[in-house]
């Protein structure tokens, strides 16, 4: 064999080597660097836990928050669930998992007050069966017991006489 060409070689085969030990390196560094990001992430996990843990206390026992669970006894509204926040005489209403609707009708809210049941607004739901909306109250909503979100004929019903799909929680 001319030695140049062993020499070439053995060039080649040490610069392959040399490129294969700095790739292994960096792939060292590259993981310590990959496992110093998780452990960063895990971090801010927990954290964030903790707070989700303190906001959900907090709602949960918020006395302007009412929540509202399905109906078990309608089928359509298995997984429906909503929440209303409401101040003074103005509420806000947020629900999802409820059936769309035919025009000539809509999902009325009652604010329940013992046995009376005043209505909160009538509303719509999107193709996603969620609703939401703002309704402002004649009477302080501070003495509402809890809220039922019904099924009732569109423009009209003054008290709830169709299904109930939400009952207060």
């Amino acid at each position: 064999m001319n030695p140049r060409t062993f020499w070439k070689i053995a060039a080649g085969v040490a610069a392959a080597g040399a490129a294969g030990l700095l790739w292994i390196a960096n792939l060292a560094i590259l993981r310590q660097e990959d496992r110093k990001q998780i452990e960063e992430a895990r971090m801010e996990l927990a954290e964030t836990l903790v707070r989700l843990r303190e906001a959900h206390e907090e709602l949960a026992t918020d006395p302007t928050i009412a929540w509202m669970k399905a109906n078990p006894q309608v089928r359509d509204a298995s997984k429906a669930v909503g929440v209303v926040s409401f101040k003074g005489k103005t509420l806000y209403v947020l629900a999802r998992g409820l059936p769309r609707l035919p025009r000539e009708k809509a999902y009325k809210l009652w604010a329940c007050f013992g046995p009376k049941r005043v209505r909160a607004g009538e509303y719509k739901v999107d193709d996603k069966g969620c609703l939401a909306g703002k309704h402002r109250m004649a009477e302080d909503l501070h003495r509402a017991e809890g809220f039922t979100l019904s099924l009732e004929p569109a423009d009209g019903a003054d008290s709830p006489n169709g299904p109930v799909y939400l009952l207060p929680n």
